[in-house]
């Protein structure tokens, strides 16, 4: 399955120098929440607009932010997956532009304990300036 796949990696942190910012890259390891899953153009490690692992263009891809500031729920799950309790959401690009839009209109009851188990679609009808963002706590 598409989950199976992706959970072949995990994120650790990497200092990339650039305004002290972090970014969470693959490892060849395997960690189950984490995998697949990074906050791009936040100021600290725990916030940022998201980016999962698209299994079928092995890139990273942003998230559409239609649906996201519906509930929490799709937000927790996302900092979950990163280690974090829980989060809330950001729309709009918040954290700079989306400029690779891969998923659409997630749809998640809470009970999931990865992104890729909620309901989304492969298709968007989104410009860059609607990227899903999220602030998790810490």
């Amino acid at each position: 399955t598409t989950l199976d796949t992706v959970m072949q990696y995990f994120e650790i942190p990497m200092y990339t120098g650039l305004l002290g910012l972090f970014e969470y890259q693959p490892s060849l390891e395997k960690l189950s929440l984490s995998a697949g899953i990074k906050l791009v153009g936040g100021l600290t490690k725990h916030e940022g607009n998201i980016m999962l692992w698209d299994i079928d263009t092995q890139t990273y891809r942003y998230i559409c932010d239609d649906n996201w500031n519906s509930g929490s729920e799709q937000a927790s799950i996302a900092c979950k997956m990163l280690g974090y309790p829980s989060g809330i959401p950001r729309i709009g690009s918040w954290f700079g532009n989306a400029n690779d839009i891969g998923f659409d209109d997630f749809k998640c009851t809470g009970n999931e304990t990865s992104l890729f188990e909620c309901s989304y679609d492969r298709t968007n009808d989104c410009f860059n300036n609607e990227g899903a963002g999220v602030i998790c706590y810490p």
